[in-house]
């Protein structure tokens, strides 16, 4: 992909201002298509690469943290050369019990775009008053990245809520996750992570999945049935061998 008026900037763009975040790595962590582009660089081959026209260019970066992750990270564009238009915080009217989104307006570079901070996000999280759900992960280095397995929740969420002429984002990312997640599980198992357990965010991913393809959740996976059905075998493969 290249970047255009409407979709200047990737992850690495941003990446030396997520560096002030680093302190506050369980508060603050790249959500959305940047943190999707990201795992896709990571674990898709070279040619999977061209098919999905990696990396991935979006006009604003969303992560999920607290207030201070939006006004860090923007005071620190600020320094860099950016202009600060306003900062706003706002409730969901759909979802109040979900907490907060805090937006900082920029100009930089010659175009607009924002950091956008979700306390909580729909679809993975239960609501603010419980801590958030998925993990924080770094893969070498800044910034921390939502697990893929959550991604794929948030993405699902997404893809069924958001108007049907708008989706078409969310669904190209869930196919990028969907051949990502049993690549980094397999990851997982060979190299494991002291500090982190994948059981619980891949078993949320299959409940999920499971509950949808039953009918007894009302989101549709927009994937073919070959691809659903792959990554609920795969996610099944993983639990059955750390069990």
């Amino acid at each position: 992909m290249k970047p255009s008026e409407a979709k200047p900037f990737t992850l690495a763009d941003f990446r030396p201002f997520l560096e002030s975040l680093s302190g506050n790595a369980d508060e603050a962590a790249v959500i959305g298509g940047m943190a999707v582009s990201a795992w896709a660089e990571m674990f898709l081959k070279p040619e999977e690469h061209e098919d999905y026209d990696l990396p991935l260019y979006s006009k604003d970066i969303d992560l999920r943290g607290v207030r201070l992750t939006c006004l860090v990270m923007a005071k620190d564009m600020q320094l860099a050369g950016a202009e600060l238009t306003g900062v706003v915080a706002a409730t969901r009217k759909n979802a109040p019990h979900m907490g907060k989104v805090y937006a900082a307006g920029l100009r930089w570079r010659g175009f607009r775009t924002s950091i956008e901070v979700l306390e909580r996000l729909p679809g993975l999280d239960t609501g603010i008053e419980d801590p958030p759900n998925g993990t924080h992960l770094t893969q070498g280095g800044n910034p921390a990245l939502l697990d893929p397995c959550s991604l794929f929740i948030c993405k699902l969420h997404a893809a069924n809520t958001r108007p049907e002429e708008m989706v078409n984002n969310d669904i190209m990312h869930l196919r990028i996750l969907a051949r990502v997640i049993p690549r980094f599980l397999e990851k997982i198992r060979v190299t494991a992570l002291p500090e982190y357990n994948a059981n619980e965010d891949a078993q949320r991913l299959l409940k999920q999945l499971e509950a949808c393809e039953s009918g007894e959740h009302d989101f549709r996976v927009p994937l073919s049935p070959e691809e659903t059905s792959e990554l609920i075998g795969e996610l099944r493969n993983h639990l059955n061998a750390e069990a």
